[in-house]
């Protein structure tokens, strides 16, 4: 594994094929692991057995047999105090596994798991809700060790039973968080909710009020939870959300600026132009023009 002076990781440093952006492995910690970024993948963790302190930033919490968490792009994390601690860490694109229109995307445990709780963790002590138990543990153990297998021998159709076994992983994990976060007391529950409304919806108009009335807030109570939460406004997600979508249709796409506007929840395209210029300091047509100069190199 190489890591640069800086710890920062990229994907390329474990997988060399840029056409399959993905990676399994066991990992095994008698002491420590200093913390580390991932630049560019997000990473499922799974705790096979013993504990350990997991370090996220500033802030420091337990995770032992039968945790899981995902780690976001642009965290830094690491281990302390491990105790007999062995993990199975699968490193990912989350576009390149996961289609945004799919039903699983748009369950409420995969919002909560794969998006909302990366970024909470991030910027909060915000210990996993998801652990597993006894029949579940074991059968996801099973499943782990055949795809590390998959992984490692690389027979043909490898890729594919690689990617439909870690969404059948993502599908279990989701519907166990979404049956424990009814019963969640954490202060961030009730964004849960209107996240995930806000991101399968944000091509339509939403306001502030109808997330809040979704979180079971008042519109007050709400943003100050959010601001809290992501340390930006409802407003500011939603609008950065769009743009996000916005880049991806930019760079994978032929469609027109107007249409990629229309698409992602702008009505205007010369304010969708505003927008992105403000974000990015180039024009929608500029930042196309760049990204298929960078595909050439």
């Amino acid at each position: 594994m190489e890591i640069n002076p800086m710890n920062e990781m990229r994907l390329h440093y474990f997988t060399e094929d840029p056409a399959f952006p993905f990676f399994i492995q066991y990992g095994k910690h008698d002491e420590w692991l200093e913390e580390h970024i991932h630049l560019d993948f997000c990473e499922l963790v799974v705790v096979l057995r013993g504990r350990a302190d997991h370090v996220v930033g500033s802030e420091t919490y337990p995770v032992q047999k039968g945790d899981v968490f995902v780690i976001g792009e642009n965290t830094a994390h690491g281990y302390s105090n491990a105790r007999d601690f062995k993990i199975c860490n699968i490193m990912f694109r989350m576009n390149h596994i996961f289609d945004p229109a799919s039903d699983l995307c748009n369950m409420e445990g995969f919002h909560a798991l794969f998006v909302i709780e990366p970024s909470l963790t991030k910027n909060h002590s915000f210990i996993s809700r998801l652990s597993l138990k006894n029949q579940t543990f074991s059968t996801v153990n099973h499943m782990i060790s055949q795809m590390i297998a998959e992984y490692e021998k690389k027979d043909r159709g490898y890729q594919t039973f690689l990617k439909t076994s870690f969404i059948s992983l993502a599908l279990t994990f989701s519907r166990i968080y979404q049956e424990t976060t009814k019963t969640d007391t954490n202060q961030f529950s009730p964004l849960i909710a209107p996240i995930s409304y806000l991101e399968s919806h944000y091509p339509e108009e939403i306001t502030v009020q109808q997330l809040a009335e979704i979180s079971g807030l008042s519109t007050r109570h709400f943003n100050r939870l959010f601001q809290s939460a992501y340390q930006t406004s409802p407003v500011q997600y939603l609008l950065q959300y769009r743009i996000q979508k916005a880049e991806k249709l930019l760079h994978y796409t032929e469609m027109s600026i107007s249409e990629i506007a229309y698409q992602c929840g702008f009505n205007d395209s010369n304010y969708f132009s505003r927008q992105f210029r403000k974000t990015h300091g180039i024009t929608p047509r500029q930042f196309r023009k760049h990204t298929e100069n960078m595909s050439i190199k």
